[in-house]
Order: structure tokens, then sequence, then C-alpha cells
């Protein structure tokens, strides 16, 4: 994912198709309209799901492995902040999940 997609398709394909988000939420927290993120989210998952993608940028082995590491961490702590900066370095923005989001406690 992280040789094959821009991070604003990044941040927009794991937000909605593995986590569930909606796309009005992540307009919100990313700053882009709701048309925005769809378009987003649909150019990554052709990317993703295509046959022949097109070349990515190599990513050595340890920063893959670094890479991986703190987005399990982020997602097993419900560290939206951390994995928003992750997938997308140059993100600013704010999201909330509601009442099963444990910062709310």
């Amino acid at each position: 994912m992280l040789q094959h997609l821009k991070p604003s398709e990044r941040v927009v394909f794991v937000l909605h198709d593995v986590f569930g988000m909606p796309f009005d939420t992540i307009s919100e927290t990313i700053s882009r309209s709701s048309a925005s993120c769809r378009q987003l989210a649909r150019r990554a998952r052709l990317k993703m799901g295509s046959d022949n993608p097109r070349p990515g940028v190599d990513i050595d082995t340890v920063e893959h492995r670094l890479v991986t590491e703190q987005f399990i961490q982020a997602c097993s702590n419900g560290n939206v902040d951390a994995l928003l900066t992750l997938l997308d370095p140059e993100i600013s923005g704010g999201v909330d999940l509601g009442p099963a989001d444990p910062r709310s406690a």
C-alpha cells in the first residue's frame, strides 16, 4: 500500500474501507469534500485491485517493518491521530469516533 497509493488515497482507503468510517466524517477530518474522498477511495481500490499496479517507490525492509509495527500499534490502541500521521504525515485534523472512542472516557 505504501508503494502504490498516494498518502491521501491511503488515508481515505484505510479509514473507509478498513475501519468503515463514513465519507462525511473522513471529509471533515482531512478537510476535503465527501465527493473528493469517494474519488480517492475509488482510485485506491482500483490501484490495489489492479493486476498490473503501476511501479511504486522502493521501500526499504526496515522502514516497511517499522511502518507495519506502528500501524498495528495505532490500530490496537485506537489511536486515530497516530494512524492518520502514519498514513499521511502532511495531514492535519481531528476525528470524533463517538462514545466508543476510548479518548472520550
